[in-house]
């Protein structure tokens, strides 16, 4: 069977508003996908800067049962898989555990290396995470530890 000019016209012109229209689709998927991992990020960073700021004293009086369980108290965001408190040479202080198994244990991957020479929040996704890190300051900008906290993006993938 052949078809006419008009309908392969039609045909054609069909396929173009189809093609057209599933890359639209498309790209403001990939859009809407960045822009929830964009709002994510920042959301995760407030929530690891007010967890700093709640530490500050602890970490500066080298309190370290008032760490630990200010750092179990900011778990109560279902978000939040870990947290460690490292001090200035990166041994961590506490994870805020009631076991603190990872006491003493020196954070020597790479994304914690770089959170430790970094002047403010750093992020990166690995995997299904997000990880933030960054020091912890006093008000006069002296670095007196370091808090890394990793969030699970299973609820923004939702």
């Amino acid at each position: 069977m052949k078809l006419s000019i008009r309908w392969k016209l039609v045909l054609y012109t069909f396929c173009i508003a189809l093609l057209v229209g599933g890359g639209i689709s498309l790209y403001s998927i990939y859009l809407g996908r960045a822009r929830l991992v964009s709002d994510f990020d920042e959301s995760a960073r407030d929530i690891t800067d007010l967890i700093a700021e709640s530490i500050f004293n602890d970490l500066y009086f080298a309190n370290l049962q008032s760490l630990r369980l200010r750092l179990k108290g900011a778990r109560v965001n279902k978000d939040l898989t870990y947290t460690f408190v490292t001090d200035l040479e990166g041994k961590i202080l506490t994870d805020g555990t009631e076991e603190n198994l990872r006491q003493g244990e020196k954070l020597v991957d790479d994304f914690s290396q770089r959170s430790r020479r970094a002047n403010g929040w750093i992020s990166e996704i690995q995997n299904d995470s997000l990880r933030i890190g960054g020091p912890v300051l006093a008000p006069d900008g002296e670095r007196r530890g370091y808090l890394e906290t990793g969030f699970t993006l299973r609820s923004m993938e939702q």
